[in-house]
């Protein structure tokens, strides 16, 4: 005959739930909190020729190993949009601390558009034809599976077809700045009590 195992304290949770009749949650304070949210920042591109496109991007997400996907948003007024909905195809670049000015120009900080925006790095293709920066931490080249619409954005999924690995640190963004990640130790948690 088995005794019963001791109860376990309870964790002490705080209740701040809201009423579903409360005011949804403001813009405001969505921004403020998601600007804590510290992502990787990668280079989207599209196209060929003059339609050659690209945007900087910190929603790229992975969806699934097998098969590799990936997920991102895109705001249905950026130029790329069209692009990867007539080609459905995109690379991905994943981006190294050094190349935040990169980062800056495919987010459009410098007044340069398209094509134009190529002119700088180092550029090559994987699979597909989309244009995927050499020097990149990785790249993905893709096929695009579904485009969802969702108000001013599409939420892109992406088959990968091609993946190049360099490694090296990520270039993130958080709080408005860009920011290099650093291995941390992991922490033990607080003695009982405190």
């Amino acid at each position: 005959m088995h005794s019963p195992s001791p109860a376990k304290p309870a964790a002490h949770v705080e209740d701040r739930r809201t009423s579903p009749h409360d005011d949804p949650a403001s813009a405001h304070d969505f921004k403020r909190a998601m600007r804590l949210h510290g992502s990787q920042v990668v280079i989207v591109t599209a196209g060929t020729g003059e339609a050659l496109t690209g945007m900087t991007c910190t929603s790229l997400s992975s969806l699934s190993v097998s098969p590799p996907a990936v997920t991102l948003c895109v705001a249905t007024s950026a130029s790329i949009h069209p692009v990867m909905a007539q080609t459905r195809r995109f690379g991905i670049s994943g981006l190294a601390p050094h190349h935040a000015w990169l980062a800056d120009r495919f987010a459009g900080r410098d007044g340069s558009k398209g094509a134009e925006r190529f002119t700088q790095g180092a550029w090559e293709a994987l699979s597909s034809g989309a244009p995927v920066l050499k020097d990149a931490t990785f790249a993905l080249d893709c096929v695009v599976d579904s485009m969802i619409p969702w108000r001013t954005h599409a939420i892109v999924v992406g088959r990968v077809l091609a993946i190049a690995v360099a490694g090296g640190e990520s270039l993130l963004h958080r709080d408005g700045a860009y920011a290099g990640a650093v291995p941390l130790t992991p922490a033990s948690p607080p003695p009982r009590g405190a």
